[in-house]
């Protein structure tokens, strides 16, 4: 097995991951992520069938990362305002990026 892949085990089912090789990402990391969401999801609601504790699961981590996102963006157009602002202070036309 591939030093950057994991073989783990999931709701019964056994399954290898490997991040994508552009990735910096452990694949132990991401495994644990899951694991946590599933344990938390577990916790509220221990009576669920396999498959809604994955379709749960999917939409806890689709919303973390939309979250992330968003965030992403709103820090990345506040920067661009505020040294477009810096720039105009010093009497310097900003670049335009579109």
């Amino acid at each position: 097995m591939n030093k950057d892949e994991l073989s783990f085990e999931i709701l019964g089912h056994r399954f290898k991951f490997r991040a994508e090789s552009d990735d910096n990402l452990d694949p132990k990391d991401v495994v644990k992520e899951v694991r946590d969401s599933l344990l938390k999801i577990q916790r509220t609601s221990d009576d669920l069938d396999p498959g809604k504790l994955a379709i749960l699961v999917a939409l806890e981590l689709a919303s973390k990362k939309l979250k992330i996102e968003a965030e992403y963006r709103f820090n990345i157009e506040k920067f661009h305002s505020e040294a477009t602002q810096a720039l105009k202070s010093l009497d310097i036309e900003p670049p335009s990026f579109q």
